[in-house]
């Protein structure tokens, strides 16, 4: 009953008003198998405080051993998320950088619900984008260490389940957004902003950073 009442707390609405639909919030597909009850029973059984989502791919398999600039005139932004399971918090970590690395601006945000790893990776990217939207600066690409999302948002196959709610909110956004790309990096390669997720688990309101004029500024607020 507890677990219910926490899966319908951290259910995510949809922006743009989509239709209800039943599902087996389980499954990536929102399909009923034993397959996915096996790997259900075994998550219960791993599930870990403070632990990082995982999402990403071993230290054999990097594609980029560091973080790239892109173009002159071009913005690049970071997001990762972080999971502490045992106080039911999520941190989210985005950062926004120019062609030479310089952080535009960035943040550290809470959400107190219990998500599973791949939906607090797509919230990230959602609330990233969103956060770059606001401020004002309208990046080219995104990079996430979350294969599986990134995967997802590139795929013409989204699943029906809370996860394809935040993907198609993405894909949705991302339409007012010309020549956008969304790529996948190694988590070695993202480790500023994943400081920045680990930040947000300990935070009671969210942390946003802008840069203007070489000042910074910090603001802190409760949503």
């Amino acid at each position: 009953m507890i677990d219910d009442v926490d899966a319908i707390l951290s259910l995510h609405f949809s922006s743009v008003g989509r239709r209800d639909s039943l599902i087996w919030h389980y499954d990536k597909r929102g399909s009923f198998s034993v397959k996915s009850v096996y790997h259900l029973a075994y998550s219960l059984l791993e599930n870990s405080s403070g632990s990082d989502t995982g999402l990403g791919v071993d230290g054999g398999d990097l594609i980029y051993p560091s973080w790239r600039p892109l173009d002159n005139g071009f913005f690049k932004i970071n997001t990762d998320a972080s999971i502490d399971a045992s106080r039911g918090r999520v941190g989210i970590g985005a950062i926004i950088r120019d062609h030479e690395g310089m952080v535009l601006a960035s943040c550290a945000q809470v959400i107190q619900l219990n998500y599973s790893p791949v939906l607090a990776e797509a919230i990230a990217i959602l609330k990233g984008l969103r956060f770059a939207v606001e401020s004002g600066i309208w990046p080219c690409m995104i990079e996430s260490d979350a294969q599986v999302v990134v995967s997802m948002i590139n795929s013409d196959l989204l699943p029906l389940d809370e996860i394809g709610l935040v993907i198609n909110d993405i894909v949705d956004l991302l339409r007012s957004l010309p020549q956008f790309k969304v790529c996948f990096i190694s988590r070695k390669a993202n480790m500023a902003v994943h400081c920045l997720a680990k930040l947000g688990l300990s935070l009671e309101s969210d942390l946003f950073c802008w840069r203007r004029f070489y000042s910074l500024s910090l603001i802190k607020f409760s949503l």
